[in-house]
């Protein structure tokens, strides 16, 4: 799941599950795992994606030798990221991406992407630090709204800010979406007293 040159701001995907009030959902949502938009539209991967490791470890690969040719293509190093991301090598993906932001401060995919990793790393603090950056960048970018809000819920437990930031995401997009969930949904839920558990 990479990219290739194409940066521009697209509605986001996730692969983060809803909060509802089955376990397996729950479950599913607690592992807080976004990807963005745009490295679905990466012309080597969407058309066929890569299956199971050994794709994905070729990919890796052929990638690190791309980029150690050259070593300042922001973009190669995003891939790079993407790749690791993918088989949730977390710190080579920081790596990797800290790399491709050095160069290009800008690019609010890789920001994100960059935080989800920081935040299955066990670095909430940065997690938090990366999706505001992404936000600076662009006020409107709906993924690092949402996968902040997820950071403050449930890795910093400070409900209130999460909700803040989910409903400046819903001001944004009211058709914003968490997984098979509204936004709206997702902040009534916890409005209506849920903890981080689905529980009352």
């Amino acid at each position: 799941m990479t990219d290739k040159e194409n940066t521009s701001e697209n509605p986001v995907q996730t692969r983060t599950s809803p909060i509802l009030l089955t376990l397996t959902l729950v479950i599913g949502f607690l592992l807080g795992v976004a990807f963005s938009a745009w490295k679905l539209k990466d012309p080597d991967y969407a058309s066929a994606p890569p299956q199971g490791t050994t794709k994905l470890a070729q990919m890796a690969e052929a990638l690190e030798a791309q980029v150690a040719k050259d070593p300042k293509n922001a973009n190669l190093l995003a891939r790079l990221g993407n790749t690791y991301f993918d088989t949730n090598q977390y710190p080579k993906a920081i790596d990797a991406y800290m790399r491709s932001i050095a160069i290009d401060p800008s690019n609010t995919n890789v920001l994100t992407d960059l935080g989800i990793m920081y935040r299955r790393n066990n670095q909430p603090q940065e997690a938090i630090a990366s999706f505001e950056a992404a936000i600076a960048v662009n006020p409107e970018h709906e993924n690092a709204y949402l996968n902040k809000g997820i950071v403050l819920m449930y890795d910093l437990d400070n409900r209130e800010e999460a909700i803040k930031t989910w409903e400046t995401l819903r001001d944004i997009n009211p058709l914003a979406m968490a997984g098979n969930q509204s936004i709206d949904e997702l902040i009534t839920h916890f409005q209506d007293g849920h903890d981080s558990e689905g529980k009352k």
